[in-house]
């Protein structure tokens, strides 16, 4: 019997092609389970395999690393001092990672645990904050200026531009740890700047001295009314360790003084450069029953660490205006979005910092410390506060918020049912 050629499958009518396709695949897909068990040991071992090539690579780029600065310091043409070199190379490297990471010589870094256990400082009573390169290069700016020291004596006002401080500018310090540890030590006595007003003109030189100050009050109470509203207001001027009791005290003095005769609350985070997280925290717990506050995250964007309202420690009642700036940084940004994101508050002013990352110290076996970026942190509904800022619900501009307009605003926001302008809601739904 004669044997018949078998057509080419292109040859096949469409719907027959169609079938012996899906017949392959479907043939193709009934493997055994030792075939899928080989495939996935196959597949595991690759990515294994790949994983330990990359450490492999780092291993060697490390020892690479090392073995270059060997032949540096044993072969350049003249004498390398070894521990000066790899220091500068060091804090060079650090430095660069971003903004707020940089190291501390032994000598400063003993500085730094003075001033932890002596919160008295040589200052001119003004906070300088140097805004890293970036679309525009990079300034530093008085943040904020205290009554009755050198800095107001001498008209120094926020928003104020420093144009150089003893003849350097913002590009010589480099970061702000740089800038702090410079306003700080010895070095730093008296302090020549170049000022240009935030309204313009040409910059004018002051001297200004530094004397020894008190630290100022963490937080400042008093009472306002505002149309017939009487609101507690709490300047909180940063987060140092005591800052939530002190909110706590002022709380508790208050509401036993006015014995419930309390309209509503004020935080006022104007100029607020942070601090320590934890106080931020503890501060926000106080005004929320419940909800995420936080959420930490490191490497890789794994989440290290969650922060969650207490029912426990949250008893304040009543409406809550924060009010924020530019200047508003780090800890106080936090406390504002974990306010304002679960609707517990409302946020006026400004667009804020945008410093939403935690440092470490890590100390080294010189005495030296490394200050290190080691995570950033998060809202309550996983929004970035790092390089962004916290967005105010209600937007002021500098001048408005040194005026009565912010008090007629924190009224409207609070206690008004309605806009004037567009009859729209201006009230976030506040408890």
């Amino acid at each position: 019997m004669a044997h018949t050629k078998p057509k080419p499958v292109r040859d096949l009518p469409a719907k027959l092609r169609l079938r012996l396709r899906e017949s392959r695949i479907a043939r193709s897909t009934r493997r055994s389970p030792l075939f899928w068990l080989v495939c996935g040991g196959v597949m595991g071992g690759l990515l294994v395999a790949a994983a330990g090539e990359a450490a492999r690579r780092e291993a060697m780029d490390r020892a690479m690393f090392h073995a270059a600065v060997d032949v540096v310091l044993d072969r350049y043409v003249e004498r390398v001092e070894g521990p000066g070199a790899l220091r500068s190379n060091l804090d060079d490297f650090v430095s660069n990672l971003d903004p707020y990471s940089y190291v501390l010589d032994p000598e400063r870094a003993s500085e730094t645990r003075g001033r932890d256990h002596d919160p008295r400082a040589d200052g001119v009573g003004a906070a300088f904050v140097l805004r890293p390169a970036g679309r525009a290069p990079a300034r530093i700016e008085v943040a904020f200026v205290r009554e009755e020291t050198p800095a107001s004596r001498a008209g120094v006002r926020a928003v104020d531009e420093v144009v150089a401080i003893n003849d350097r500018g913002a590009a010589a310090f480099g970061h702000q740890g740089r800038l702090d540890d410079y306003l700080q030590s010895p070095q730093g006595g008296e302090l020549h700047l170049r000022l240009r007003a935030r309204t313009g003109g040409s910059p004018r030189t002051i001297t200004l001295r530094r004397v020894r100050m008190d630290p100022p009050a963490l937080v400042e109470p008093s009472v306002v009314t505002i149309a017939g509203k009487k609101l507690v207001w709490l300047r909180i001027r940063t987060f140092l360790r005591g800052t939530q009791r002190a909110v706590e005290k002022a709380i508790d003095a208050h509401r036993r003084d006015d014995a419930g005769d309390i309209d509503g609350w004020v935080l006022d985070l104007r100029g607020n450069p942070g601090g320590v997280v934890d106080e931020a925290v503890g501060v926000a717990d106080l005004f929320l029953s419940e909800g995420l506050i936080t959420r930490f995250r490191g490497r890789g964007g794994q989440i290290v660490r969650q922060e969650r309202a207490s029912a426990a420690a949250s008893d304040v009642q009543g409406p809550v205006a924060v009010l924020q700036d530019r200047y508003t940084a780090s800890a106080a940004e936090l406390l504002a979005t974990a306010l304002g994101s679960s609707d517990r508050a409302v946020l006026i002013g400004e667009r804020s910092f945008g410093k939403g990352s935690v440092q470490e110290m890590i100390g080294l076996a010189d005495g030296s410390k490394i200050r290190l970026t080691v995570a950033h942190y998060y809202g309550p509904d996983d929004e970035a506060i790092h390089g962004e800022g916290v967005r105010p619900d209600l937007a002021l501009g500098l001048t408005a918020m040194e005026h009565d307009q912010v008090a007629r605003s924190i009224h409207d926001a609070l206690f008004a049912q309605t806009s004037s302008a567009a009859g729209d809601d201006v009230r976030k739904p506040v408890r």
